[in-house]
């Protein structure tokens, strides 16, 4: 069975200040996510990658693959652009 949501090997960088490191997450379809750590942890930026609002910050880099229900996130940013 394909995730629902999937983070391959994910680095996001706000200028010098990485944010996330090699994050590889599967979120099965029909599951519950629940994001929880220290300020600071990266928990937004995570999201962020998912629902694209990482894109309308100019100073993110992302690095990896983020897929929902297998399409890739970047591939729909030249589909749906912002």
């Amino acid at each position: 069975m394909q995730p629902h949501i999937e983070f391959s090997n994910v680095t996001v960088h706000y200028g010098a200040k990485r944010a996330l490191n090699d994050v590889t997450l599967s979120v099965p379809e029909k599951s519950i996510l629940g994001v929880i750590g220290p300020a600071n942890s990266g928990k937004t930026t995570l999201l962020k990658c998912i629902n694209r609002t990482i894109d309308f910050i100019n100073t993110a880099k992302v690095e990896g693959r983020v897929t929902i229900d297998g399409e890739d996130v970047n591939e729909l940013r030249n589909v749906y652009s912002l």
